[in-house]
């Protein structure tokens, strides 16, 4: 179980992961423009920063909010593919 992570929104976990400690199981959204990946032996790193472009201090609007749920990205498997969204964020 991993722990530390701000507002969490959704979670995507890897269909196949590799047998080495340091294979990525899942990956966790935050609300915030951040996306966590957290590997077998419970190491929790970036895996994207940056992801929208507002102020994470400021208020989120109900468009914002419905951009969020809206945009979707798949997890790499076995090489590295950026995330992408299904449409614009903004």
């Amino acid at each position: 179980m991993a722990t530390g992570f701000q507002m969490p929104v959704n979670i995507a976990f890897v269909p196949s992961p590799g047998a080495s400690l340091d294979s990525p199981l899942y990956y966790v959204a935050e609300l915030y423009e951040i996306i966590k990946v957290v590997r077998r032996n419970g190491v929790i790193s970036d895996y994207a920063t940056g992801l929208i472009n507002y102020n994470p201090t400021g208020s989120l609007t109900a468009r914002a909010r419905k951009a969020w749920r809206a945009s979707s990205w798949t997890p790499p498997t076995r090489t590295f593919s950026p995330p992408r969204c299904s449409r614009p964020i903004f």
